[in-house]
């Protein structure tokens, strides 16, 4: 997998991906009455504030499914077994009820029970990719749709290789992965001892590669993160920093995320950067995208001309819009910072990114990023308390994931 190998070049395909996800993000979701009866505020977002009459009104919908002339009334609790086709429209009831329920990209978010939520859009479109008939709802929610998926997964897998080269027999987890993007171009470069590790919080995708990917890759796992989130898990129940990562201390080779700490607040990301410490091995990286906060004017395309973080939280975290994680800058003394406290170190500057017009064509990918290691030489961090939500092993986790096995 070299870096010149496909028809897009690395920037190019940074650019395409970055504009369109971080564009839907500032843009578009909105919570209409479901935003009061959930009582979430622009601010701090917070789990708790979410109460039990908006998760009773999303339990009390039906699904009515059209096919032609064609429908069926089903349950949301029987939506991840219907035998979907392409532009089968979908329409929840009681209408009233339905109006209520949050929504983002497009999709409603339907309660199920605690921890198991489903995203619903009005019609479900299938994607033909690699042999599977993939909902394409889900593979929106990260690049640019079906279109390009396979396109922009070589790019972003070709710059991890360039900048953060991995081994077949390597054991990697992919944080915030999606509709299994990155999968799909390892399936047949892991070998037999290669491990792939797949990490987002929107459970319907990874119920979706539970069921199709790992019965054919089994060295190739997948596991819901239930973080509330505003823009892609807002009934979750638990927060970001109560996950511990389905790895074993020193058991990771690569962790790759895209797209993750442009999303997420101070204390989420040095969560996961405490958690990558943890679970690398000694001569491990981790290979972050993040928005670098520029001390210099910068040269925004007027389609990314949105991206001012003008809300400055603190601390050198800098945000922009209505939603607090909508779009999430740090700067280099913030990162440092953190990077330093979790017990990482830089293995090199950043990545330059695209997205801000600074570095012109020295850009190498369309945001920041950072390749971290393990500091030798930081203090012992604590270890971990029990009782956290620890995926699959732990069982009320498992209760509450409602995912299959």
């Amino acid at each position: 997998m070299s870096a010149e190998s496909g028809k897009i070049s690395l920037a190019a395909a940074g650019r395409s991906q970055f504009t369109f996800r971080i564009a839907r993000i500032v843009g578009m979701p909105h919570f209409g009455d479901a935003g009061k009866a959930l009582s979430v505020s622009k601010g701090d977002m917070s789990i708790d504030a979410k109460n039990e009459a908006a998760a009773e009104r999303s339990r009390s919908v039906e699904l009515v499914i059209a096919r032609g002339e064609q429908s069926w009334t089903i349950k949301p609790a029987e939506f991840d077994d219907f035998p979907f086709e392409d532009d089968d429209r979908i329409t929840i009831i009681p209408r009233e009820l339905g109006d209520e329920l949050p929504v983002t990209w497009g999709d409603r978010h339907v309660e199920i029970v605690p921890g198991r939520a489903i995203r619903v859009p009005s019609v479900y479109k299938i994607a033909e990719i690699n042999g599977f008939r993939m909902p394409a709802h889900l593979i929106s929610l990260t690049g640019e749709g079906p279109a390009r998926f396979e396109e922009l997964a070589k790019a972003l897998i070709d710059n991890y290789q360039k900048y953060s080269p991995f081994d077949p027999d390597m054991t990697i987890v992919d944080l915030g992965c999606g509709m299994a993007r990155l999968a799909f171009q390892l399936f047949n470069f892991l070998n037999a001892r290669g491990r792939y590790i797949g990490i987002d919080v929107v459970r319907d995708s990874m119920a979706w590669c539970q069921k199709n990917i790992t019965p054919q890759h089994p060295n190739f796992t997948f596991h819901h993160f239930d973080a509330f989130n505003e823009l892609y898990n807002p009934y979750g129940c638990y927060r970001t920093k109560d996950f511990r990562m389905p790895a074993a201390d020193r058991s990771v080779d690569r962790i790759f995320l895209s797209s993750v700490f442009t999303h997420l607040l101070e204390d989420e990301v040095m969560h996961y950067l405490r958690e990558f410490r943890r679970v690398l091995k000694p001569d491990g990286l981790a290979h972050a995208s993040f928005f670098l906060y520029p001390e210099q004017p910068i040269n925004l395309p007027p389609h990314l001309s949105f991206l001012t973080f003008e809300n400055h939280y603190g601390n050198g975290v800098y945000g922009c819009g209505e939603w607090k994680r909508g779009a999430v800058a740090y700067t280099d003394e913030a990162m440092r910072r953190m990077i330093g406290n979790a017990g990482l170190r830089l293995v090199r500057p950043y990545l330059k990114g695209w997205w801000s017009g600074v570095h012109g064509d020295a850009a190498e990918f369309g945001q920041d990023a950072a390749i971290l290691a393990r500091d030798p030489n930081a203090p012992r961090t604590k270890r971990w308390s029990i009782g956290l939500p620890q995926f699959r092993e732990n069982p009320l986790a498992r209760l509450l994931s409602g995912l299959r096995s």
